[in-house]
This record gives structure tokens, sequence and C-alpha cells, in this order.
């Protein structure tokens, strides 16, 4: 059994990543679980099958043996046997939930996959957004992204498994490619058409809504949306049951705007890290060639080999690595 964990900011890509390789015959999408596991979202259900207790993998039977399971890998080896998968895809982007889940896993049969968005798409969802946690100021929005993407860098970057870093323009523009380069790090292979997921049958727990509306069988419906900018709605509707680049930052940052969120806290640093740069005065900015794809190197030397300076890196960053070393690897008593 192999388990893909993706990790990324929200509104960046994570579900219709999940979904593409849920599609592949040997995979099976979790989507959010730790949601339903730990989160406590109700009801745990399907969002597909209709009526949900229907479902032949959610059965109110199993989801609540998989309740009683708890977060331990145990989880995995269950869905694995119930699905008939052997690579599952599991999209809870927390890094806590998966120190648990994957505890006594091999490394080996672990692949983690950061996805990013450009810090401007990253905004432009947000500020289509309209419930209350929506982020709508140039410093809340470069302040999150910053500070998420430059987490999940610094976890993977100390952690035993393989990560790599993928760009959610790159998955749109050029899917084929980006799919084969991930599946190929579990000893599968790229299968035709798997980018359009929705001829694909899925059993969703969650997940983007708009990505999800793109099912033949779903529970989102543009129509019904009322936590989303009538833009997005139309957005959706226009083109459902297509692959479309998000990219309505162009309509909700001034030239100025962009300028200020890049000078925002570490964003202009992470950025040029994962391969983005300032749009402004520049239409074509954002238009990319070659996918990057770049995997995220470990060292066997942790303290003295990993970088902080050349990530730039806050100090409080290393404060927080540093307690977890000694956490992890010196006697209480001796601390």
């Amino acid at each position: 059994m192999k388990v893909i964990c993706i990790l990324s900011c929200r509104y960046s890509g994570s579900t219709i990543l999940d979904y593409m390789l849920g599609s592949h015959s040997q995979a099976f999408s979790l989507t959010e679980l730790r949601s339903f596991i730990v989160g406590g979202r109700k009801p745990f259900t399907c969002k597909s099958c209709l009526p949900p207790e229907s479902c032949s993998i959610y059965s109110p039977a199993f989801t609540q043996k998989l309740m009683q399971i708890g977060a331990t890998s145990q989880l995995y080896t269950e869905i694995a046997q119930k699905s008939g998968a052997n690579i599952l895809i599991d999209s809870s982007k927390n890094m806590g939930w998966f120190r648990k889940t994957l505890r006594g896993l091999n490394p080996q049969d672990v692949l983690f996959v950061h996805i990013s968005k450009s810090p401007e798409a990253y905004g432009g969802s947000e500020r289509n957004k309209s419930h209350p946690n929506a982020l709508h100021s140039v410093e809340s929005i470069g302040n999150t992204w910053w500070r998420q993407n430059a987490n999940i860098l610094r976890f993977l970057r100390f952690s035993p498994y393989t990560a790599i870093s993928v760009r959610y323009r790159d998955l749109i523009h050029s899917p084929q490619e980006v799919l084969n380069s991930i599946l190929a790090y579990v000893g599968a292979q790229y299968q035709p058409g798997i980018e359009n997921f929705w001829n694909y049958p899925h059993h969703p727990l969650w997940g983007n809504k708009g990505t999800r509306s793109h099912l033949s069988a779903t529970d989102s419906n543009p129509t019904a949306w009322a936590d989303e900018s009538d833009e997005n709605k139309q957005l959706y509707l226009e083109n459902h049951q297509k692959l479309f680049l998000d990219e309505k930052w162009r309509r909700s940052f001034t030239d100025q705007e962009l300028n200020s969120l890049y000078t925002v806290g570490r964003v202009s640093q992470i950025a040029r890290l994962l391969g983005y740069e300032n749009p402004a005065g520049h239409a074509n900015a954002a238009d990319s060639g070659k996918p990057l794809l770049c995997e995220i190197k470990l060292t066997e030397n942790l303290l003295q080999e990993f970088a902080f300076e050349a990530l730039d890196f806050p100090n409080w960053y290393v404060v927080e690595y540093l307690r977890d070393f000694y956490r992890r690897n010196i006697p209480k008593e001796q601390r």
C-alpha cells in the first residue's frame, strides 16, 4: 500500500489534484478524511452516493469503525482493503494528522506532494469568498500565504519522506506530465484521461465545492452556494467539467496591490523558492512554460545542513524546530 499525502494552503488545488490522482485504476481518493475522524465534521457520509447509506465504501457501519480506529495508520489499511486500491490519496492538509496516521508505515511507501498557488492566485480565491474567515486585505493574504507555505516546506525538509513541490498552474496547463511525474514516485504510470476526473467514480467526503461541482454525482451546485461571489459561481457554471486555470486575481488586484503583496513578510523569498514572480505590469507573467516540479531533498544532518538563511525563515521557525528536535532526541532529564 502506498499513500500520497497532499499539503497546501486552502484554495490552492489540493482537491483537484486529489481527484485526478484518485481517478487512477489503482488509487482511491480519501479527500479530507481528517475533518471527520478528528475534526468532528458531520455527517460522515459520501457526497456522491444517494442515499448516502447506500455507498459501497462509506456505509454507516464502516464509518463507525473508522471513527473507533481514530488517527492511526490502520485507517489506511482498512480503507485500502475496503476499496481494493493500493494507492491512497489523502488531502487532509494537516501536518499533525499525518504525523499520527503515517506512524509505523515504511517511509518508502509514502509520498508528500506540496501543491501551491502563486500569492496573487491564492489571494484571488480568498477575495471571492464571503464567509467570516475569508481574507481580503493584502497584508492578511500575504502573511497567511508565506507562513503556511514556509511551514509546509520546513515540515517536509525534516521529515523522512520523499516530497515534491508542484505548482497549481502547471497541473492545469500540463496535467499529463505532472501526474505522470507524481505517480512514478509510487510505482505507477499515468493513465490517459485521469485529469478529467469527472468521468470516473468517486466517493468524496469533502473538498473544495467548486471542484466537487464537476462530479456527475455531487452535492455541490454553484447556484446554491451561499458563501461565494457571483463571479465564482458563474466561473464554475461556464466551465462545468472543463479544466480551467483560476485567474480571478487578475480582476481582484491592482498593480499597486500586487507590488504591496510581494513586500509582505517573506512573500517574495518564498515565492522565488516556489517559482513565482510579481506579475505587476506583466500581462503574461503568470504563464509558465515547462512545468516546475522540484523534489525537496533530504539531508542527513538536519541542524548543520538545512539552510535556514537561504530560505530566509524568521527566527521563530528555527526556535520551533529546535524545540521539536530536543523533544524527539534528548531525554527529558538532560534538557
